[in-house]
């Protein structure tokens, strides 16, 4: 199972779980985001993480922001979480064939399942409805999405229910922000992230 550490808005943060273990080191590239960063913030960030994938997150980004973003920033995996469309994620890969596509999904209710596996995304991401709001998803709809495809869990895991998500869900990843932060948003808890990741070690 793969752990993103996301949301990173300082180096020290980002070489901590890179340390402890993580596969993927997250930004947020929106400036709208109380956890975003600017590119060359991001770049700083990255480096920090040792051989950690980079993932940056994306809200309906214009392409001369992921054109400088995958080039200055060495992208590894581009993440859009704005609900893009299937066509503009379709265009993302093509343009970036270099880089993994990921695509944020909020799976409500059980019609909207389909819609999520039919989408060309490489890989989901299943969130709450407000990234980052430190709320769950629904894990009962997120475990029948990942029966049938790759998924990362987001949405509102930490120490205190990650193993009975991974339990639920079975995900093929998961994606933590809010719940290994210090109470400030985009600081990570040290603390606390060597406590999730001794968690993660049990049920890896």
């Amino acid at each position: 199972m793969e752990i993103k550490i996301c949301g990173l808005t300082r180096p020290e943060d980002a070489a901590l779980a890179a340390e402890l273990g993580a596969d993927y080191s997250g930004v947020v590239l929106y400036p709208g985001s109380p956890r975003g960063v600017g590119v060359e913030q991001a770049a700083a960030i990255f480096a920090a993480a040792g051989s950690a994938l980079r993932v940056g997150v994306f809200v309906r980004p214009g392409i001369e922001l992921l054109d400088e973003a995958v080039e200055k920033a060495g992208l590894n995996v581009i993440q859009l979480h704005g609900g893009e469309s299937y066509e503009y994620i379709n265009e993302v890969k093509e343009r970036f064939p270099g880089c993994l596509v990921w695509a944020a999904r909020h799976i409500a209710d059980a019609d909207e399942i389909e819609s999520a596996l039919s989408c060309p995304a490489d890989r989901l991401v299943l969130d709450a409805a407000n990234g980052g709001s430190g709320m769950v998803c629904d894990w009962s709809l997120a475990a029948r999405v990942a029966a049938a495809r790759p998924v990362m869990l987001a949405g509102g895991l930490n120490a205190g229910n990650i193993a009975e998500a991974v339990k639920s869900v079975n995900p093929f990843g998961v994606d933590l922000s809010s719940g290994v932060e210090s109470g400030k948003k985009g600081i990570k808890s040290h603390i606390k992230l060597k406590e999730i990741f001794n968690i993660l070690r049990e049920i890896r």
